[in-house]
């Protein structure tokens, strides 16, 4: 993932963020995969736990990261949700 980090989540915002991401159902793929919007877990002690980008206009989502499954990498979300506005809200705040 390149590009400036923006926001620094922490506690209920990092928390709220990573429940809608769960949340969020899968979608109907399609093709461009430009992602804009992407972020970056770390533990506490372990460092850098994954890194998760999102294209809202083809609906894929991308994760990896040092104990990511292969199996998990690649998947697809409803960009057309209210799950997926409200994540997209907390990126354009965090702007």
């Amino acid at each position: 993932m390149t590009g400036p980090v923006v926001s620094r989540w922490t506690g209920r915002q990092a928390a709220d963020s990573l429940d809608l991401i769960s949340s969020m159902p899968p979608g109907d793929a399609r093709l461009c995969f430009a992602p804009g919007w992407g972020l970056r877990a770390f533990g506490a002690d372990e460092g850098l736990l994954f890194e998760l980008v999102f294209c809202f206009s083809c609906h894929h989502r991308w994760l990896w990261g040092p104990a990511v499954p292969e199996e998990l990498a690649f998947d697809t979300i409803s960009g057309n949700t209210a799950e997926a506005d409200a994540l997209l809200a907390h990126f354009r705040d965090a702007a």
